[in-house]
């Protein structure tokens, strides 16, 4: 027996000393990467100051194909019609966005031609890198890669990294299918992301093996480790030992509880919240409403809608950057950005005056988003932080309950895949912009 306690109580030591140099690292590294962006205005996000208008002045009349035959070409490619359609500026190019659902990757189309442009070619992308950030233009140096974005039903989209020189250098990332910012990151971005996937967590690419292997080997060694230190205290109890034996015993079981229950709950962070995870993105939420135009469909030309923004505005027609054509409430609007860092005017399409959704409509657009079409609660307005603008922007509040069933909460409308373990994580929140009923964020 002699034996055996000394080569349990060996064990137990060299397991505990090469288990301390990954979990000290582990615990050094996050406190590192927290002290990094603690301090960091606005987050990993950054804060910059985004390009106010095209360099090249371009009338968004002087489009040669109207929204109506965009969509009629859209539609050839297959899809039954359009969430919604947008002209816009971009350097020299004039060109058309649609985007088929609310959760599909956009069309693009070349606004004079006619012509399909997705995927953008690298020298259309590096013409929308340099009209994104104010004083700042594309280096010209582009590489390829996929990006999680929660905004689409699919695992990745391709996208494009692309360094960008001047008063702001960082690094874009932009969709291979409209150009739309996905990420930008400046230096302290940039370095954060290198360090967690490469060091912190092993993420080389999208594969998440090698972690997750390591992850449960460790959790597995601290679970026999912690097994170990019981079988030695049972052994030994009752023992007279050396005072800082007695203290090493009694932390040696609060630190051990502590680093498994710890471990425990970052490998389910890391398994189930993971980034990767669409379940806990809001995307088994996803329901597909009416489109909102059919391809037969009759939409004001950009001339039209400049004549009665220009009046309404009292703004000069070539200082609008982009005209959006879609519905919110069962409305035909027009959206109308006279700033390219700005949210835009809403326009109802029918009496070309400006428009303000109430929350109820803005709620009942939400709504039909949300699969099963849920019964909600207002919360109110407030701010939240949109990307794409890279700033907060108004909002309303919508809170979608889930429903019990056999113990278990469960979303309305079949949705099997998202369940909430507790009351305390038995709500689904959705917060759509203020003026448009786009969801921004789902929890």
């Amino acid at each position: 027996m002699a034996v055996s306690k000394a080569r349990v109580a060996k064990w137990h030591r060299w397991m505990g000393l090469a288990l301390s140099v990954p979990l000290l690292a582990w615990l050094l590294s996050a406190l590192a990467m927290h002290l990094i962006v603690h301090d960091a205005p606005n987050g990993l996000q950054g804060v910059y100051d985004l390009a106010v208008a095209n360099s090249i002045p371009r009338e968004l009349s002087d489009a040669t194909f109207t929204p109506a035959q965009i969509l009629a070409r859209a539609t050839q490619s297959g899809v039954d019609g359009a969430y919604s359609v947008r002209l816009e500026s971009q350097g020299p190019h004039l060109i058309y966005v649609v985007r088929p659902t609310p959760y599909a990757l956009e069309m693009t189309f070349d606004a004079m031609t006619g012509a399909r442009l997705d995927p953008l070619s690298d020298s259309l992308l590096l013409a929308i890198a340099d009209e994104h950030l104010s004083g700042t233009k594309a280096v010209r140096r582009i590489s390829d890669v996929d990006e999680y974005h929660r905004d689409y039903d699919m695992p990745s989209i391709s996208a494009a990294r692309i360094a960008m020189e001047g008063a702001q250098s960082s690094e874009l990332i932009l969709s291979r299918a409209s150009g739309r910012p996905l990420r930008r990151l400046d230096g302290v971005a940039t370095g954060f992301e290198a360090w967690y996937r490469t060091a912190h967590v092993f993420q080389w690419g999208g594969a998440k093996g090698v972690f997750t292997t390591l992850l449960y080997v460790i959790t597995a060694a601290v679970a026999v480790l912690a097994i170990l230190g019981i079988v030695l205290w049972f052994w030994r109890r009752g023992k007279q030992r050396p005072t800082p034996l007695k203290w090493h015993g009694r932390a040696g079981i609060s630190v051990g509880v502590f680093l498994l229950v710890e471990i425990l709950v970052g490998a389910y962070m890391w398994l189930s919240l993971g980034p990767l995870q669409d379940p806990f993105r809001g995307k088994n939420t996803f329901a597909l409403p009416p489109n909102s135009f059919a391809s037969t469909d009759a939409l004001a030309t950009a001339d039209t809608i400049l004549s009665k923004v220009a009046n309404t505005l009292h703004i000069d027609r070539a200082a609008v950057q982009m005209i959006e054509w879609r519905q919110v409430a069962g409305e035909p609007v027009w959206v109308v950005r006279k700033a390219r860092n700005e949210v835009g005017a809403v326009f109802n399409a029918k009496a070309g005056k400006p428009w303000e959704p109430s929350p109820e409509a803005i709620g009942e657009t939400v709504q039909l988003l949300m699969k099963g079409a849920p019964a909600y609660t207002y919360e109110g307005e407030r701010e939240y932080y949109w990307n794409d603008l890279n700033r907060p922007i108004p909002v309303y509040h919508f809170r979608f309950p889930f429903r019990r069933r056999n113990g278990r909460v469960r979303l309305p409308g079949n949705c099997r895949d998202r369940v909430a373990a507790n009351r305390l994580l038995a709500r689904l929140l959705a917060v759509p912009d203020g003026a448009l009923g786009r969801i921004l964020d789902r929890r």
